[in-house]
């Protein structure tokens, strides 16, 4: 069960200007900054930007995945799993 009660897997898509990062060596070529609002408990809202190239895409719930989210039924877990173990951060392996 999920933090907000739903059990039915949530889909999440990528900006388009992050689809071409399908390798480690894209990713680590890739050079962008994510200015977001302040942790919260609002579950259903979230107001953020990532900047790149001199432009800012707004980041939405679609592209956000929570503390202890799981990815399933999806290529990109191992992938996901390096990049996140690159920049040092915690991932769950279940």
């Amino acid at each position: 069960m999920n933090l907000d009660g739903e059990t039915n897997l949530i889909l999440k898509h990528a900006l388009e200007v992050t689809t071409h990062l399908h390798d480690e060596k894209s990713l680590q070529k890739f050079r962008a900054m994510v200015k977001c609002e302040d942790p919260n408990e609002n579950l259903y809202s979230f107001i953020g930007t990532l900047q790149h190239d001199g432009k800012e895409y707004p980041l939405s719930l679609q592209q956000i995945l929570l503390r202890d989210s799981k990815l399933k039924n999806t290529y990109v877990q191992k992938f996901f799993r390096k990049a996140c173990y690159s920049k040092g951060l915690k991932v769950d392996d279940a």
